[in-house]
C-alpha cells in the first residue's frame, strides 16, 4: 500500500526537511524518463530544482556536473530547437 505526499509543500518548506541529496536524486530520477506523464514530471522537476541548494557542501561537487550534463541536454533536446552548431551526444 502506497501513500502520497505534497511535493510542493515539502519543497516550499524552509529549511527543507530533507537532506539535499534527496531532491538531487529525485531530480535525476524524474529526468531519466520523461516519455510518460511528461507535464507532471516537468512540474515536479521544477519544484524540486527550486528546493536544491547548490552551495550545500554535501552536494556542491555533484550539482553542477549533474545539472549541466543531464538537465541541459534534456531541456535542449525536449524544449528548445537544437542549434545546428550544437551536436549533443547520442547513445548510438
Amino acid at each position: 500500500m502506497g501513500f502520497q505526499v505534497d511535493l510542493h509543500a515539502i519543497c516550499s518548506t524552509v529549511p527543507l526537511p530533507l537532506n539535499q541529496g534527496v531532491p538531487l536524486a529525485l531530480l535525476q530520477q524524474l529526468a531519466y524518463d520523461t516519455s510518460n506523464e511528461t507535464s507532471r514530471k516537468v512540474g515536479w522537476m521544477i519544484h524540486v530544482a527550486v528546493a536544491i541548494n547548490p552551495t550545500d557542501p554535501m552536494i556542491m561537487v555533484h550539482v553542477r556536473r549533474y545539472l549541466s550534463r543531464s538537465m541541459t541536454y534534456w531541456l535542449i533536446k525536449n524544449r528548445f530547437p537544437q542549434p545546428q552548431h550544437l551536436k549533443l551526444p547520442t547513445s548510438d
